[in-house]
């Protein structure tokens, strides 16, 4: 019974060493209690004690792993700082080039490129307009006359300008539009050599321009040029639509002709007129002119083809007009060329004609023989002479 009074007095003390003071004086305080009962009072204090402890030990554990991410936090923070001091140093920089090459002046004057801005916006060097959608170049005064200048950075002299006019008649011009020059004149103002106005005409050597496209000045001339290896030039008259017209047309890479084409519908008719370069030799209806006017169809005119005495030498009458014209063979045929007119036609066979007749008979490039039959009249008149001569002698017997 004692050694169990001795333990139990042992097994006291140990729990009243392990536990605070303030937790033994609590448990036996109440001197009703017995032994066991003070005993149990402590365990159940040693037990929350030791609860308290682990959460305590869960906390210290939480604190160091927040200490750990305060810690590497802290460390991105002045990465951050030190990226950011970085870029500031970057854009101070910046800003001392900025300033550098764009001065503002006292006047409002800003120079791109220039320490001396002459206007609101002084630009020496390229100017570039980009945007994802379209640029605008701005230029607004306010008499609605406004310019863009260009100068010579060698010499200061003016080098061109793009003015718009819009005063019309009240200003220098009569006309409200865009003019354009590239010189001067004595007294160093701007000679416009065109204009565009704002009903769309173009004028070139006239500020007052009363169709689309007007050119004045001493002979002027148009110019277009095809491109080397395909040298094809072409000028088109056609009607709102582009389906109905004339393209005038030169073919400077196969053949060296110029061409009237036709066009109905959006089709072409063909080429009506053609003057060939080299010969210039004139078709009507026919590509390939072989005389200075070859028309492929029916003609019809007045002609009239100068005879006057002072034009002519060598003057010899015809003789023996009846006898050659007896030798002639009229015949009736058909053209082979099937675009040719295919009726019976009448007339003579050159290859005949031309031992008798040399003067009417003619031989192009290719061997082909024609003939002026209008001058077949001269021969013919000659002829009835010398059948009246004859029928006057019969009568005279």
């Amino acid at each position: 019974m004692q050694i169990r009074s001795l333990l139990s007095i042992a097994s006291l003390l140990f729990l009243l060493i392990s536990m605070p003071l303030q937790a033994a004086v609590d448990c036996m305080a109440d001197q009703e209690k017995t032994l066991p009962e003070v005993m149990q009072c402590l365990s159940n204090q040693i037990q929350q004690l030791a609860g308290e402890n682990k959460r305590l030990q869960t906390d210290v554990v939480n604190l160091q792993s927040n200490v750990q991410k305060i810690t590497s936090e802290n460390q991105n923070l002045q990465t951050e700082v030190a990226n950011l001091r970085r870029e500031n140093k970057r854009l101070q920089n910046d800003v001392t080039k900025l300033t550098d090459a764009v001065q503002v002046a006292k006047n409002g004057n800003v120079g791109i490129g220039t320490t001396t801005p002459g206007a609101k916006l002084d630009v020496n060097g390229d100017l570039l307009l980009t945007n994802n959608s379209y640029n605008r170049l701005r230029v607004t005064d306010t008499d609605d006359d406004a310019q863009i200048e260009f100068v010579k950075a060698s010499n200061g002299k003016k080098a061109g300008a793009i003015q718009f006019n819009g005063w019309g008649a009240q200003d220098l011009y009569e006309t409200d539009g865009l003019f354009f020059s590239s010189r001067t004149n004595n007294s160093n103002s701007y000679i416009y050599d065109m204009v565009l106005t704002e009903q769309g005409n173009v004028g070139i050597g006239t500020t007052n321009p009363e169709v689309k496209l007007d050119i004045k000045g001493n002979a002027p001339k148009l110019r277009i040029w095809g491109q080397r290896g395909d040298d094809k030039a072409t000028l088109q008259l056609r009607e709102h639509n582009n389906a109905y017209g004339f393209d005038l047309f030169y073919n400077g890479l196969s053949d060296n002709n110029f061409y009237i084409e036709a066009f109905n519908g959006g089709h072409s008719m063909g080429k009506h007129l053609t003057i060939a370069r080299q010969t210039g030799n004139v078709g009507i209806g026919t590509t390939k002119p072989q005389y200075k006017l070859d028309v492929k169809g029916t003609i019809r005119g007045q002609n009239v083809s100068p005879s006057d005495q002072r034009l002519k030498r060598n003057i010899h009458a015809i003789s023996n007009a009846l006898a050659k014209v007896t030798q002639l063979h009229g015949v009736s045929f058909n053209w082979k060329d099937n675009s040719q007119n295919q009726t019976t036609q009448i007339g003579l066979i050159a290859q005949e004609v031309e031992p008798i007749f040399p003067e009417l008979v003619s031989t192009d490039n290719e061997g082909y023989k024609s003939i002026a039959y209008g001058k077949l009249t001269v021969i013919l008149i000659e002829a009835i002479k010398d059948l009246q001569r004859q029928v006057a002698a019969l009568k005279a017997q």
